[in-house]
This record gives structure tokens, C-alpha cells and sequence, in this order.
């Protein structure tokens, strides 16, 4: 029953995101109104007898809960022009995907012999290694602390179709776009332009 609902909510919560920045209304609540009943509508269109949320769902039906977790910021932060992550909890979000990317997919990939995601359906040391990040960033007052202690909840909850643990940490899509940000920082750093 749930793992339906969280393999519609990532393309909703994605158009929303999308919407939010080009819907050219001054308010900022009726923005994202528009946004959320937009993306709902779009999700709905029928196409050959299914909706484009199935569609969707049918090329990647399980999003990270940390990706869920980042597009929900995302879009608060546009909506309340008020910052929930930091610059430096958003260097660890980054980080984080980079490194769980660089463990899980070159084996997902048969680049290495020793396979990093059957430790996902028995996770008991990967649960540790992860519970062990979770409470040392939250020690430190890193927020993004929260969304591994959510991955941890939900995979608990086996709130996806998932019940792989890998699958509730670290999705290609967040994989991708960590490899880019963190790219992007090395080059900021490197730059002779930056003050």
C-alpha cells in the first residue's frame, strides 16, 4: 500500500520542483499550489492505457529517501526563501552520494568481483555502518543526519518495493547529481577566481 505511494511521490515531488521555479506568479504560496495541482494533473494524463506516473514508475520505481528528502528541501527553501540546509550540510548530502555511489555501483556495473549490493538484503552491517554516520552527524548538527535516520525508518517500514537497504540510501539519479556537485565544488575550489 505504501510502496505505491512512494514510488508516485518522487515524479510529483519532481515536477512541483520544476514548476515551482518557472510559474511566473509573485506569490509565493499560490506558486506552489500551482506547482503541486499542476504536477498532479500532468501525472494523471493517461498514455496508452496507463498514466504517465507509471510510466514513470516503470523506469525507476525506487527513489532514495534521501533524494525524496532533498527535493522536499528544495522546495520549501524556494517556497519560504528561508535556508533549511546549510552549505555544509549540503557538502555532506553531496559527499555522501558520491561515496555510497563509488561502493554500490561499480559492482552493480561488473566492474568489481565483490558484490556491494547483496549487503542490502541482509544489512546488519550496513545498518551499523550507516546508524553509526546517522548519529555522528546528527552529533555534529548536520540536518542531513535526519534524512539518513528517515532511509533508516523507512527501510524498518519497508515503506518502498524495495527491501534492499541500498535502495532507501542511494538511488542513480542522486548518484549523478552528487558526482556533479561535488565536481562542481572541486572546480570552485580550484578556481584562480575565487576570492
Amino acid at each position: 500500500m505504501t510502496a505505491p505511494f512512494f514510488s508516485a511521490l518522487m515524479p510529483w515531488l519532481l515536477l512541483a520542483w520544476f514548476f515551482q521555479k518557472v510559474i511566473p506568479v509573485s506569490s509565493r504560496t499560490l506558486r506552489l499550489c500551482g506547482a503541486v495541482a499542476m504536477s498532479g494533473i500532468i501525472l494523471m494524463i493517461p498514455f496508452q492505457g496507463r498514466s504517465l506516473a507509471c510510466w514513470i514508475n516503470s523506469f525507476m520505481s525506487s527513489f532514495s529517501m534521501p533524494l525524496l528528502g532533498i527535493f522536499i528541501i528544495s522546495i520549501l527553501e524556494m517556497t519560504f526563501h528561508r535556508k533549511i540546509f546549510s552549505a555544509r550540510d549540503w557538502k555532506v548530502v553531496w559527499i555522501f552520494g558520491v561515496v555510497a555511489s563509488l561502493v554500490l555501483y561499480p559492482s552493480a556495473l561488473g566492474l568489481t568481483h565483490i558484490d556491494t549490493y547483496s549487503l542490502g538484503w541482509a544489512p546488519h552491517v550496513l545498518v551499523v555502518a550507516v546508524a553509526v554516520i546517522t548519529i555522528f552527524l546528527l552529533w555534529k548538527k548536520n540536518r542531513f543526519g535526519v534524512l539518513l535516520l528517515l532511509a533508516l525508518g523507512a527501510f524498518a517500514f519497508q515503506l518502498q518495493a524495495s527491501t534492499n537497504l541500498w535502495d532507501y540510501l542511494i538511488d542513480p539519479v542522486f548518484g549523478v547529481v552528487s558526482i556533479i556537485m561535488v565536481l562542481r565544488m572541486m572546480i570552485q575550489k580550484l578556481s584562480p577566481f575565487q576570492k
